[in-house]
């Protein structure tokens, strides 16, 4: 079920979330001269921890979301050392609840896993529930349920106007019935204002 591969925990044999190991670079390259506080980054999903560990390196605080149980074992194991480092087995959202977390069309790459709304046993948070002191980074990579988990986050954009990072594929997000628009529409009434990323796969919003 799980192996150890270069130091890490991981599932065995799983592809797809280890083939991204580089897209960690662009926190370095392009997220964080974004930023001028590192306190408190909210990040999702977690997967097997390697964002949040990355993360964990400058803020003081990390708030990692992973609802597939299996990625998160392994998320808590790869972060057991980093005190500073707050995980959830649940799902983002915008309303408190349960829902079900599907399996991927291509079972090797687990961080295609996705949120299927409706009764389930995955418990469901917002961002707001946390009553977070400070937030200066808002991290969101969950295959599409992006715009929800923002909803969720009303009271913390306008509280601390944290930087917000989105991955951007149009068909993760058709398979909520919204297109890319929605969030940019949705974060534009808070004062943000995209600025795409290098990768092509995230867009990243600053308020302004």
């Amino acid at each position: 079920m799980f192996e150890d591969r270069e130091g890490w925990l991981w599932p065995a044999g799983e592809t797809g979330l280890w083939g991204h190991k580089h897209s960690l670079d662009t926190v370095e390259q392009e997220v964080y001269p974004r930023l001028s506080r590192f306190r408190t980054c909210v990040q999702a999903g977690g997967a097997a921890g390697m964002w949040a560990k990355k993360l964990a390196e400058r803020f003081d605080s990390v708030y990692t979301f992973e609802p597939n149980p299996l990625l998160f074992k392994c998320l808590t194991a790869n972060t057991q050392e980093c005190l500073n480092v707050w995980s959830y087995c649940a799902a983002l959202g915008n309303e408190r609840g349960c829902v079900n977390v599907d399996h991927p069309e291509k079972p090797l790459n687990m961080g295609a896993y996705y949120v299927h709304e409706g009764e389930g046993k995955t418990p469901t948070l917002k961002i707001d529930d946390l009553a977070l002191e400070n937030v200066d980074l808002i991290f969101l990579d969950i295959e599409g349920y992006e715009l929800f988990a923002l909803q969720g986050a009303v009271d913390t954009l306008q509280k601390w106007s944290p930087v917000v990072v989105v991955e951007w594929h149009e068909n993760q997000f058709e398979r909520y019935g919204y297109k890319r628009n929605a969030i940019t529409n949705f974060l534009k009434v808070f004062g943000y204002e995209p600025r795409p990323l290098r990768n092509g796969r995230d867009q990243l919003f600053l308020r302004v």
